[in-house]
């Protein structure tokens, strides 16, 4: 036989098949060959007869009728058994080999077996081992349901076939000697040691088949252990993005992949700083934004083990350009498909307690780590680090370069030159694009870009040239300027206009936005003023507008009680294509669908516009009715958003008609930005006009007020923001101080929010009780507007009803608790109580440390309260090694020059003087004048970081 059951039990080791069916289907063509070999032709077509166990059934019926004797009648019910297996069999063949012309021949020879047996009668000597077969050929129909793509169980299942067909070859050719009944004693003797071989190969292969199909369920069960645990580090990995809310940073590479011209860039990579940065053997490296996207493309394509993260800021996009935004995304690339890191990820997130990444300084902790537990250096690279809007002040920059010069981890840096960033990086390699270095480059850009229409279709190969030329002598390597230039030669409908274009070239960006803003005189009255709206909104707005936010904005007027339908922006797209041209952009819309936002082209269109007359140059800006004067506009910005909270649709308090969210009323597509931003426009818009300071007390004395506070207090606020009211009063009081007028109704506006939030409090605890949510959050703000003004016994006793009220509801350990404890103790230090102050500060800090960490603002906040107590106490020691230990964390966290920072130090300060006053009274003159000297070093210090600012 071809399949032998040594051969057979080599191949079950061996995943040698490319089909389930080679096997069977081998098996069943040699035993095809040895039964021709061996069968006579009539005997062929007998075993050509049989399709099935039916078949051979039928047959032995019909044997038994045909003879006289009852040996086949008797014999049937103990060969049944045999053929049901045989049939088991079968179905689990035909699965595994995709057909049934391998068990054909099987049954064919069985039903050969029974003609030459009952003929013979030999079937009652062969009923143990036929009884012996069937017991031992294998129950394998379980193996169908768990194992059905087992190349290896299928292997086995063949060995087996050749083990029945050997049997019945066997007896066949045994029971059809003629000799047989003559030598039956001598002859079956023979037959039964041959047949018990095969029952023991037999045996055999049953054995090998469950102890594969035991592997096969190990192997199952190890896949799907590996697959769930698949799937929990996905879903790990999935809520450590979440919490991270990383930016997509890959559809900006692209972009910025698909815009790039091929052949540019080539000198960059052989410069030695890129080289030895590339390679590892440097840490930093640093130059203006342009290559960033060609230095991350390389990185990736050279498949190095190292991996590589990277993040492009823009000041377009509000949601790429804070110091958070762009170490959460940098951290979620590094995580990602890293379980350990995923893990150390998770464990930063449970100690946080905050649903989303909002603090830089746990951020900066968890970025140590996994630079620190990375098993591969790390590269990261960070573009237009200029436009991120706190780069100047958060730790940022100043903690990365610290990580590079002593951990595994490459940085580079791009950027525009500012002096913060050369300060940050002087003692780092870096290099500066010029127009010279990048020449070629600019010509290949130019000479890409002029290829496409309308500009493909000049005949004249000279213009051409010209216009590439004419680019690059004044575009001093700055390729905005360059595709500036290109968008308005595209524009331009004759010849005679790219002429006219190219004998009057303006020489850089400064230049180019005048040259765009001048086209705006030829434009109607209204489009005009429709121009200089929109360049204020741009330029001054707190954060980026959507383009429903600005349409409602526009059509605004100030002191007017609601939308004039006629003044409503039919299509903005169009108006700001037509009048702003080239100096605004609109973002692409997003699968989440959020708006789209507009903002300027680049971050040097806002500097340019906001630039005093001095820096700007009377030839370059000719047309000054376009200027923007940044208190003038937030003036008008200012006086846009409170007309609008006096719009008659926000009168009622209730909430149902107080929108929560911009979907719930056509009239609130601005509310979230002036709810949260019109304080600060106000207080960034010098002396109020009359009209301003009339239309602020209107709102100041209407029933909008009470709904807008009402609103900012609510514990549930979703959907609907509004600025802190204390930042607001603040902000408030600095704009009267700044105003120095006279007017009485200023006077109002001083104290506003505190007389409306007595009302307030009031109707809350009527309502809701004194132990409501609500009711305890309006009295804290109410609290903390007494703490502001001074009025710190009435704001402590307010903040003792807090404290108790929330202790009874949400427990000492909640936050919001904690809160208020640092508040009261916080008084209580003002006040002179410094027993309970510091019972209250310790408990707090206990509470912060185990909620929040060490490192968190919060707990570092509570260690200066608690640091001022015991000074106030006595207790100078301990309050200088607290304030040291505080420093140290907040330099890390913050920066050295931050204000977190300077705070500490004042503290810090402060003590040492009391240090060196207590040393003097001793009589211990040198630690006295140690003492002293570190004070005034501190002061001194203190001071030129403040004259900086």
């Amino acid at each position: 036989m071809s399949i032998s059951s040594r051969s057979a039990e080599s191949k079950c080791s061996s995943l040698v098949p490319t089909k389930y069916s080679d096997p069977i289907e081998i098996a069943w063509r040699n035993a095809q060959r040895r039964a021709e070999q061996h069968y006579t032709p009539d005997q062929l077509a007998i075993v050509a007869s049989a399709k099935s166990a039916k078949d051979v059934l039928q047959h032995l019926c019909l044997l038994q009728a045909e003879t006289a004797k009852r040996v086949a009648f008797r014999f049937y019910g103990k060969f049944r058994p045999f053929l049901e297996s045989v049939a088991q069999y079968e179905e689990v063949l035909k699965i595994y080999s995709n057909s049934c012309m391998a068990i054909t021949i099987l049954w064919g020879s069985i039903d050969l077996l029974l003609v030459a047996g009952v003929a013979t009668s030999a079937l009652v000597v062969a009923n143990n081992v036929l009884n012996d077969l069937g017991d031992h050929l294998p129950r394998v129909q379980q193996y169908v349901d768990l194992f059905p793509d087992s190349i290896r169980l299928c292997e086995m299942l063949a060995a087996v076939y050749a083990d029945v067909m050997d049997f019945c070859i066997l007896a066949t050719t045994l029971f059809c000697k003629k000799s047989f009944l003559l030598l039956k004693k001598i002859l079956w003797s023979n037959f039964e040691a041959h047949s018990s071989r095969i029952i023991v190969n037999l045996e055999k292969h049953k054995n090998l088949l469950d102890l594969e199909a035991h592997f096969c369920h190990v192997e199952e069960s190890e896949f799907a252990r590996r697959q769930q645990n698949s799937h929990n580090e996905l879903l790990e990995c999935l809520e450590v993005i979440k919490w991270l809310s990383p930016v997509d940073t890959e559809d900006h590479f692209e972009k910025l992949q698909r815009t790039r011209v091929e052949g540019t860039g080539i000198w960059f990579f052989t410069r030695p700083e890129v080289m030895a940065w590339s390679t590892g053997s440097q840490k930093l490296l640093c130059g203006e934004s342009m290559l960033s996207s060609s230095l991350v493309a390389r990185m990736k394509a050279r498949q190095i083990s190292s991996p590589v993260a990277y993040f492009f800021c823009d000041a377009g996009d509000s949601a790429k350009r804070t110091s958070v935004r762009i170490l959460g995304s940098l951290i979620s690339q590094l995580v990602a498909g890293n379980a350990n890191l995923v893990q150390l990820a998770r464990e930063v997130i449970i100690k946080s307690g905050q649903e989303k990444a909002t603090s830089l300084s746990k951020l900066l902790d968890l970025f140590k780590l996994i630079v620190i537990h990375g098993s591969h250096p790390i590269y990261v690279v960070i573009d237009a680090l200029d436009e991120c809007e706190d780069g100047r002040e958060s730790a940022l920059l100043g903690r990365l370069v610290e990580l590079s010069a002593n951990y595994q981890f490459h940085l580079a840096v791009f950027s525009r030159s500012e002096p913060w960033l050369r300060t940050a990086l002087s003692t780092w390699p870096s290099f500066e694009i010029t127009s010279i270095v990048i020449e070629q480059d600019m010509t290949l850009y130019i000479q890409k870009i002029i290829q496409r229409p309308p500009l493909s279709k000049l005949s004249d190969r000279s213009l051409g040239q010209r216009i590439t030329q004419t680019l690059i002598s004044k575009a001093d390597g700055q390729f905005l300027w360059t595709r500036l230039m290109v968008e308005s030669l595209e524009k331009a409908t004759f010849l005679s206009e790219i002429n006219q274009i190219l004998s009057d070239v303006p020489r850089g960006l400064g230049q180019l936005y005048s040259r765009i803003l001048e086209k705006l005189l030829a434009e109607n009255h209204r489009r005009q003023r429709a121009a200089q709206l929109l360049l204020k909104w741009l330029a001054c707005a707190e954060r980026h507008l959507t383009v429903t936010e600005l349409a409602t904005a526009l059509a605004i007027r100030p002191g007017v009680a609601a939308i004039d339908p006629d003044d409503q922006v039919l299509d903005l797209t169009g108006l700001l294509e037509d009048v702003c041209g080239s100096l605004v952009k609109i973002s692409e819309p997003s699968e989440d669908g959020a708006e789209c936002i507009v903002s300027f082209v680049h971050l040097t269109v806002k500097e340019y516009l906001l630039a005093s007359e001095e820096l700007r140059g009377s030839q370059q800006f000719p047309v000054t009715k376009f200027r923007v004067a940044k208190s003038e506009a937030n003036q008008y910005l200012a006086s846009v958003c409170i007309t609008y909270l006096n719009f008659d649709v926000f009168k009622d308090r209730s909430q149902s008609t107080f929108p929560r969210k911009a979907t719930d009323n056509s009239s609130s597509d601005l509310l979230d930005y002036v709810a949260m931003f019109w304080v600060r426009h106000l207080a960034q818009s010098g002396p109020p006009t009359i009209d301003l300071l009339r239309w602020l007390h209107l709102f100041l004395e209407s029933d909008q007020l009470l709904a807008y506070i009402e609103r900012s207090v609510a514990v549930n606020n979703a959907g609907f923001t509004v600025s802190n009211l204390l930042v607001s009063q603040t902000l408030l009081n600095d704009w009267i101080t700044l105003c120095d007028s006279q007017d009485p109704r200023l006077a109002l506006v001083a104290d506003c929010f505190r007389l409306r939030l007595e009302e307030v409090t009031r109707r809350r605890s009527e309502d809701f009780g004194v132990d409501h949510a609500e009711t305890l959050e309006v009295k804290f703000q109410l609290a903390q507007l007494l703490h502001y003004r001074g009025q710190w016994a009435q704001s402590a006793v307010l903040h003792r009803e807090v404290l108790d009220g929330r202790i009874r509801t949400i427990g000492e350990q909640n936050s919001m608790t904690v809160n208020s404890m640092f508040q009261l103790a916080s008084l209580l230090t003002r006040l002179g109580n410094h027993d309970e102050s510091r019972r209250l500060h310790e408990k707090s800090l206990q509470f912060r440390r185990a909620l929040l960490g060490i490192n968190d603002p919060d707990t570092l906040l509570s260690e200066d309260g608690l640091a001022k107590t015991w000074k106030e106490q006595g207790f100078l020691e301990e309050a200088e090694g607290l304030s040291r230990a505080t420093l140290l964390r907040k330099n890390r966290a913050f920066g050295e020059t931050s204000l977190e920072a300077m705070l500490t130090l004042d503290d810090l300060a402060a003590t040492l003087k009391d240090i060196g006053l207590r040393h003097n009274e001793r009589g211990d003159s040198a630690l006295a004048v140690q003492a002293f000297w570190e004070c005034e070093t501190i002061s001194r210090n203190g001071l030129a970081v403040r004259e900086t600012r």
